[in-house]
């Protein structure tokens, strides 16, 4: 994973009809890490494969408490069927769900339609499948 040494990979683009490329760059100081990259570095941090000069400088992310928004979860208790299956979904996806959702905060169309989605989807018992091979840290 390149963010065990501080490094991000970009969408992979077709080269041709049979490969495909993905740039790898440094981090740049103070960008912000998505949820998704922040439970990726909770898992490798748990496995021990963060290299040593790069666990200072994401630790702080690593430690820091997730808070679940009070209006995003009283929307989920709101339908009895969300909250019973929300309840038994992994912590790690959950953050990176509801994150996903207040990302959208300030695009009000935006955050209902994924609000609802996620309703939706959970009620039914079934998960929202990640991109990037992210599902492998939902657990």
């Amino acid at each position: 994973e390149a963010l065990c040494f501080g490094w991000i990979d970009s969408t992979a683009k077709r080269l041709d009809d049979t490969h495909q490329i993905r740039r790898f760059t440094p981090r740049r100081e103070g960008s912000p890490h998505s949820r998704a990259n922040i439970e990726r570095l909770i898992w490798l941090d748990s496995e021990g494969l963060i290299h040593p000069k790069v666990r200072p400088s994401v630790i702080g992310l690593i430690e820091a408490e997730f808070v679940f928004p009070e209006d995003i979860l009283n929307e989920i208790k709101a339908v009895p069927e969300a909250w019973k299956h929300y309840q038994d979904l992994t912590l790690p996806y959950r953050r990176i769900r509801i994150a996903y959702i207040d990302a959208a905060r300030d695009r009000p169309e935006e955050f209902r339609k994924r609000l609802d989605n996620f309703i939706s989807v959970t009620s039914k018992g079934r998960i929202i499948g990640g991109y990037g091979g992210i599902d492998k840290y939902y657990n």
